[in-house]
């Protein structure tokens, strides 16, 4: 039987509409009948275009894989996606200072989702958010002044002094809540990561905030994992490609990446055009997510997105 991370997840499209609210990109999802909002944050290098396929409403969405799985789940649970971007054109990493009120992103994330919960009646919905790497920081910043059902930051960890501070609405120093269940999910090949994630946990629990911790480790490289998230690509052109990987030694004999594959990727990506003609349509930077994640170092992963939704939705 495939197991969790190979079995063939939601391949119906979500639907999705791009704009822009007080100077900010956000591309929105709405649920017929949304049970709750999720706010989606990305890493460095990226944007929220990221989190759904191309379609009338956004044409410019790109459709990442594992962002495909997390705005999929979610939306087979009745959440509505709301997918931010940041202010920096260049590195387009999150600007999350500390204070919260010195940060730029924060205050026009605020801003844009005061409005929309205006604009669509979202005000009594519950509010979760994900972030990974830097989109990772901007959550666990964020639900400083936001009171979040609760939170998955992936990826990324803070310092821990941070939490010495009491939550307080944004606006209303008066009105403080407590700070949300947050779900941290990392892999423990990022040493560094891994231990700032630690000690994340340890200051977390001293307040009483209750924590949970998911550790995505490396995967083999196999036809059904690519097919999972690729539905278009049949089995043999992705049977191809781990073969052209085995045969050029960047996968050991289990299929797993022997090094980096963002080191090697430009000799990744000439062998797979070269040797799997029906990837000519493929977007490489779309693969290089999937072998990024199989490799296991730091890149967004969808492998515990259901377990994170139970997580939230039961009440932790």
């Amino acid at each position: 039987m495939p197991n969790s991370t190979t079995a063939r997840l939601p391949g119906n499209n979500v639907p999705a509409v791009r704009e822009e609210v007080h100077g900010m990109e956000v591309v929105i999802s709405k649920s017929k009948a949304p049970a709750a909002l999720l706010l989606l944050f990305h890493g460095c290098s990226r944007s929220p275009l990221d989190w759904f396929v191309s379609q009338p409403g956004c044409k410019a969405c790109l459709g990442y894989p594992e962002e495909l799985v997390v705005t999929r789940l979610a939306a087979a649970r009745g959440f509505t996606s709301v997918a931010f971007s940041s202010s920096n054109t260049a590195h387009r990493c999150w600007d999350a200072h500390r204070p919260p009120e010195s940060s730029h992103d924060i205050k026009q994330v605020v801003r844009v989702l005061q409005t929309l919960q205006t604009r669509e009646h979202w005000e009594c919905l519950p509010i979760y958010a994900l972030g990974a790497s830097s989109g990772g920081h901007m959550v666990l910043m964020l639900a400083f002044r936001i009171a979040f059902k609760g939170i998955a930051c992936q990826i990324m960890a803070i310092d821990p002094r941070v939490f010495e501070q009491q939550p307080r609405a944004w606006g209303d120093p008066r009105n403080s809540f407590t700070y949300p269940p947050c779900m941290f999910i990392h892999m423990p090949r990022d040493v560094h990561t891994a231990a700032g994630v630690k000690a994340d946990i340890r200051a977390m629990q001293k307040k009483g905030i209750h924590v949970g911790e998911l550790l995505a480790g490396p995967l083999p490289l196999t036809p059904d994992l690519i097919t999972s998230r690729f539905h278009d690509l049949e089995q043999g052109a992705a049977a191809a490609i781990v073969h052209a990987l085995r045969h050029a030694t960047l996968l050991d004999a289990a299929g797993y990446f022997i090094s980096d594959p963002r080191q090697t990727a430009p000799q990744w990506q000439a062998l797979v055009r070269t040797k799997v003609p029906a990837t000519e349509s493929l977007h490489m930077d779309l693969l290089a997510e999937l072998f990024n994640f199989a490799y296991a170092s730091h890149e967004l992963t969808s492998q515990f997105m259901a377990a994170t939704l139970d997580w939230w939705q039961r009440g932790t």
